[in-house]
C-alpha cells in the first residue's frame, strides 16, 4: 500500500496548492488596511489587523508545511511507479532494438528526463494556475493603475515563455546531436574508475590518451550548451531589466494620477508589495509553463518508448523440452543499419540428445546464430528456427526459456552474495539445497567456497558491503554453476571455460559430458581440442557454413576446419594420448 499513489493526496495537493494564492492576496489586502490605519493614528485597531495578518501568515505557513508533507510522499511513489514502469518496458523491449544505437540514445534521453515526470509535471501544472490566480488577484487589488502597464507587465512575461519555449527546443535539439557523444564521453570517463580497465591502461601508458579523447567529447558536448545557455542569460536578464524599468513607469504614473490627492501609507504599501508579488507571480508563471514545455518537448520520446514492441511471452505453444530436433531453414540475419548479412542462408539439424560444437574465426556470426536460435532475435531477414518442426517464434517464450540454460561469454557477475550469484539460475526454486550442491560439484566451484571469508555467504564484489573480488577463472566457475542449477534441457555455452586453467577445463568437460547425455547441448568455442568430444562440429565463416561434419570426418576431408585444428596443434610438440585435450 505505501507504494500506492493515493488519488486523495493527489487531490489534497491540488488544494492546498490552490489556495495559497487566496492567503497571500488576503495579506495583501491586510497590508493596505494596516498601512492606512497607522496614517489614522488608531493603534488599536492597527494591532488587530496586525495580530489578524499574523495569523493568516501562520495559516499560511501550516498549509505550506502540510503541502510540503504531501509532496514529500507522493514524490518517492511516482518517481518509484515511473522507474518501475520503465524498467519493465525494457525486459519486455526485443532484444534487437535495444541493440540498436538511435534507441538506445532515446532510452539515454528518457533516463535523462525521467526525474521530471510524475510530481514535478503536477507540481508545474498547479504553479501554472496558483501564479494564474495569484496575478488575478493582484491585477483586482491594482485596478486603480494605468491599465497599460498592467498589459505591458504581462505582454513582457509572455515574451519571456515565448522565448523559454524558443530555447527548450533548442536544448533538446542539442541533447539530441550530442547523445552519442554524451555516451562516449561518460564511457571514457568510467574508464577511469573501471578497476578492471585501470592495470591495463597504466602499462600501455594510456591515461594521457584517454583523457585526450574525454576532454575533447566533454567539450564537443558542452561548448553548444555554454553557447545556449549564456544567449539565454543575456535575454532572461535582459527582459528583466526592462520590467524592472516598467516598474519605475509603474510607479511614476502612480503618483502622477494621484497628484492632486494625498496618497495614503496604505495605499503605497499595496502597490510596492503588489508590484513584487506580480513579477515574482509572472517569473514563476514561466517558469512553470517552461517547466511543462521542456517536459512536454521529452514526452514523445517517454511514450514512443513505452509504444516499441514487446516480445509477447506468454502467447504461442507450450514447449516442454526437445523431443526431436532444432532445425535451422534458410536462415539469413542483417543488423540493422549492416549493409552485409551476418547470417547468410544457413541450413543445419541438430537431433536430440546431440552435442555440437560452432567453431570459426571471430565475427564468423557464431554469437548472433545463437541469440537466433535462443529466440533473441526474432526479426529474421530469411528462413526459420524450429524446434519439433514449430517456429521458436510460435513457441510461448516462457515455457521456453524454462526449459534453456545459456552461458554467454560476457555473462553476469552480479553484486550478490556466491550463493545467489549460482541459485540466480533459477530463481523459481525456493533454495533447493541439492540442486545447489550439485551445481557446485559439477562446475568445480565447490573448492572457492573455502576461499571466501564468510563461505557462500560472502559478497562477490569489492565495491559494497566489504565484499571479494574473484578471479576470472572463479566467475566463469560460478557462471557455469548458475547454468546447472537450471538443469535445463537444452544447452548453449559460448567459451565457456576461457578463464579456467587445463586441469580444471579438462575436468569440468568430464563431468560436462557425462551429465549432458540425453540432453542437447551447443558449445561456440575456439578450443578446438574439445571438437574430439561433441557429436557434430559446424564450422562457420563470414556468416555461412563451410562445413559439417565429426572432428575425424573434417580433419579427413574438410578445409578451414583441418586448417586451424593444425594451426593450433603447432604450439604443441606432442599431442596427448588422453581422449581429454583442452590445450587446444
Amino acid at each position: 500500500m505505501y507504494r500506492e499513489i493515493s488519488i486523495f493526496l493527489m487531490i489534497s495537493f491540488v488544494l492546498f496548492s490552490c489556495s495559497i494564492p487566496f492567503f497571500q492576496n488576503v495579506i495583501l489586502i491586510f497590508t493596505k488596511k494596516i498601512g492606512d490605519s497607522l496614517s489614522n493614528n488608531n493603534l488599536g485597531f492597527t494591532i488587530e489587523l496586525l495580530i489578524i495578518q499574523a495569523s493568516l501568515f501562520i495559516a499560511l505557513q501550516v498549509i505550506m508545511l502540510i503541502n510540503k508533507f504531501i509532496e514529500n510522499k507522493l514524490t518517492p511513489k511516482f518517481l518509484f511507479y515511473i522507474n518501475k514502469t520503465i524498467k519493465e518496458k525494457l525486459t519486455k523491449i526485443k532484444l534487437n532494438l535495444i541493440d540498436d544505437s538511435e534507441i538506445h540514445n532515446k532510452i539515454m534521453t528518457v533516463q535523462q528526463f525521467l526525474p521530471q515526470l510524475g510530481l514535478p509535471l503536477l507540481k508545474s501544472l498547479v504553479s501554472l494556475f496558483q501564479s494564474v490566480l495569484a496575478v488575478l488577484g493582484m491585477i483586482y487589488v491594482l485596478k486603480n493603475i494605468n491599465v497599460l502597464v498592467i498589459i505591458l507587465l504581462i505582454l513582457l512575461s509572455i515574451m519571456n515563455l515565448f522565448i523559454t519555449h524558443i530555447f527548450n527546443k533548442l536544448q533538446l535539439h542539442i541533447f539530441n546531436e550530442t547523445s552519442e557523444n554524451i555516451r562516449l564521453r561518460d564511457y571514457f570517463s568510467r574508464i577511469f574508475f573501471d578497476r578492471d580497465l585501470i592495470s591495463e591502461s597504466r602499462i600501455f601508458n594510456l591515461h594521457g590518451f584517454f583523457t585526450t579523447k574525454w576532454t575533447e567529447l566533454f567539450w564537443k558536448v558542452e561548448i553548444p550548451n555554454k553557447r545556449l545557455n549564456n544567449q539565454r542569460s543575456v535575454l532572461i536578464h535582459s527582459i528583466q531589466i526592462f520590467i524592472n524599468l516598467i516598474q519605475l513607469l509603474m510607479f511614476i504614473l502612480f503618483l502622477n494620477t494621484t497628484s492632486n490627492s494625498a496618497i495614503s501609507i496604505g495605499s503605497f504599501m499595496l502597490l510596492t508589495q503588489a508590484i513584487i508579488q506580480i513579477q515574482g507571480q509572472a517569473n514563476e508563471f514561466v517558469a512553470a509553463a517552461s517547466q511543462i514545455h521542456q517536459i512536454l518537448i521529452y514526452l514523445p520520446s517517454y511514450f514512443s518508448l513505452l509504444s516499441l514492441p514487446e516480445e509477447d511471452v506468454e502467447k504461442g505453444v507450450l514447449f516442454n523440452g526437445l523431443n526431436q530436433n532444432i532445425k535451422i531453414e534458410n536462415l539469413s540475419f542483417k543488423y540493422k543499419n549492416a549493409s552485409n548479412f551476418t547470417l547468410k542462408k544457413l541450413n543445419f539439424t541438430i537431433s536430440k540428445g546431440e552435442s555440437v560444437a560452432i567453431v570459426g574465426r571471430n565475427g564468423s556470426g557464431k554469437t548472433t546464430l545463437v541469440k537466433c536460435m535462443l529466440g533473441l532475435y526474432d526479426d529474421l531477414k530469411e528462413g526459420t528456427v524450429k524446434y519439433d518442426d514449430i517456429s521458436c517464434n510460435e513457441i510461448s517464450k516462457v515455457s521456453f526459456r524454462k526449459n534453456v540454460a545459456v552461458l554467454f561469454q560476457n555473462f553476469g557477475k552480479y553484486p550478490l552474495t556466491f550463493e545467489q550469484n549460482i541459485r540466480m539460475g533459477d530463481v523459481s526454486k525456493n533454495n533447493n539445497n541439492l540442486d545447489y550442491s550439485r551445481s557446485l560439484n559439477l562446475s568445480n566451484a565447490v573448492s572457492i567456497i573455502d576461499t571466501l571469508p564468510d563461505g557462500s555467504a560472502t559478497f562477490i564484489s569489492t565495491e559494497f558491503n566489504q565484499g571479494v573480488e574473484l578471479s576470472g577463472g572463479q566467475w566463469q566457475k560460478t557462471a557455469l554453476a548458475r547454468m546447472y542449477y537450471k538443469d535445463a534441457d537444452i544447452i548453449f555455452l559460448d567459451e565457456p571455460t576461457s578463464a579456467i586453467d587445463p586441469l580444471a577445463e579438462n575436468e569440468i568437460y568430464k563431468q560436462f559430458f557425462e551429465v549432458s547425455k540425453g540432453k542437447t547441448s551447443i558449445i561456440l568455442t575456439h578450443r578446438l581440442g574439445l571438437c574430439k568430444l561433441v557429436d557434430k562440429i559446424i564450422v562457420l565463416d563470414d556468416g555461412e557454413i563451410k562445413e559439417i561434419g565429426t572432428h575425424d570426418e573434417l580433419l579427413e576431408n574438410g578445409l578451414l576446419y583441418k586448417d586451424m585444428y593444425l594451426a593450433q596443434s603447432e604450439w604443441y610438440t606432442k599431442e596427448s594420448g588422453s581422449k581429454f585435450i583442452s590445450t587446444f
